[in-house]
């Protein structure tokens, strides 16, 4: 116990130089996103519940930083802290910020996939199921942390088979909801294209299938490989049960958190996050949660505002407007070109040149 403990003891000199290079790399991360939030906070964007889990992520990161430059200053002072309450703070906070980014990344998939009650049961017990392990993790950190006199540092002799429990599940779990946005918005992208080549539809009608797929997949992707590095390293025999684990371990909390909070932002900001994509709910050609020989009625589609946001002029002139039957007349640009339009009667003020001319010119 005591030589484990010397050894995670010694091991930690080399945490503060990629811990510190990563907390830099994070406070850039979160100053520059501060924009995002300042609109949630002057109204400017409207708070829903599922913004709840964006800015818990990114605290929790950052709480874990700040618990992890006071274990690092401790280092050397003659006046002991207590550690079990720091440790148990950096695991909570680190691994709690790992569990938030796949949450942000599983509401995203639970939109995808229309909130379907089999993908969204599914999703939450595996998410139960890591928080169980870190709240155990940090159970045995509160045991087994305590201050060296000898070495006037904070020492820890609990192993990290909790820790690459959590890397598995996290790795499993991205690699999961991988594989449901790759087939449900493959489904979707094909069911656009085919409805748009149908009906002549404009080309935006596509943009937000186009931005779930070429930025949603890559958060994906690259979360997965982050936890799965990690999840070699902490197993690699040589750093099995050493502090320098949990050092290499750091970047995967960072990388993942930065990459789900992006993701959260780009699709915030496009109007398209925590919503359905634009399907038509009554056409079978465009809906794929419709059966064969179905009866559709009125056609409509809708174009889901983003959370808090207004509508923008391009929202505007793409919005579909409803109609009985389908028609040439079908998108807003296209009604309003039909639409007769009446020329304004110029007044005297207009131009002084001209002599006023009456009403009856013009009708």
């Amino acid at each position: 116990m005591h030589e484990h403990a010397a050894r995670n003891a010694s091991s930690d000199s080399t945490t503060p130089t990629l811990g510190h290079i990563l907390f830099g790399l994070y406070l850039w991360e979160w100053f520059i996103s501060l924009g995002f939030e300042w609109d949630f906070i002057i109204g400017k964007k409207r708070l829903r519940w599922p913004m709840f889990f964006y800015f818990v992520n990114r605290y929790l990161l950052l709480g874990h930083f700040i618990s992890s430059m006071i274990l690092w200053n401790s280092k050397g002072q003659e006046h002991p802290i207590n550690c079990n309450v720091v440790y148990a703070f950096m695991r909570f906070f680190g691994k709690g910020a790992l569990a938030f980014a796949s949450i942000n990344l599983a509401l995203r998939t639970i939109a995808v996939w229309e909130r379907n009650k089999y993908v969204t049961t599914g999703l939450a017990l595996i998410m139960l199921g890591e928080f169980s392990i870190i709240f155990l993790d940090v159970r045995d950190v509160l045991k087994s942390s305590r201050w060296s006199v000898q070495g006037h540092v904070c020492v820890n002799g609990s192993k990290n088979d909790w820790l690459r429990i959590v890397f598995l599940i996290s790795m499993s779990f991205d690699l999961l909801v991988l594989g449901l946005n790759v087939y449900k918005i493959g489904i979707k992208t094909a069911a656009f294209t085919r409805y748009c080549r149908e009906r002549r539809r404009e080309r935006s009608i596509l943009r937000l299938t186009y931005l779930v797929l070429s930025q949603g997949i890559v958060y994906f992707f690259v979360a997965f490989c982050v936890n799965a590095a990690a999840f070699i390293v902490v197993t690699l025999p040589g750093l099995r049960n050493t502090n320098a684990s949990r050092t290499y371990a750091l970047p995967a909390y960072v990388l993942s958190t930065i990459v789900a909070c992006r993701a959260v932002r780009a699709l915030t900001k496009s109007g398209s996050h925590f919503e359905n994509l634009p399907v038509l709910s009554n056409d079978p050609a465009f809906d794929i949660s419709i059966g064969v020989g179905s009866n559709p009625g009125p056609t409509r589609a809708s174009f889901l505002p983003s959370i808090g946001g207004k509508l923008s002029t391009e929202d505007l002139e793409n919005k579909q407007i409803e109609v009985t039957e389908p028609s040439a007349r079908e998108t807003r640009s296209d009604y309003l070109k039909e639409l007769k339009v009446v020329p304004r009667i110029p007044l005297e003020s207009d131009d002084k040149h001209h002599s006023p001319k009456r009403a009856q010119d013009f009708v």
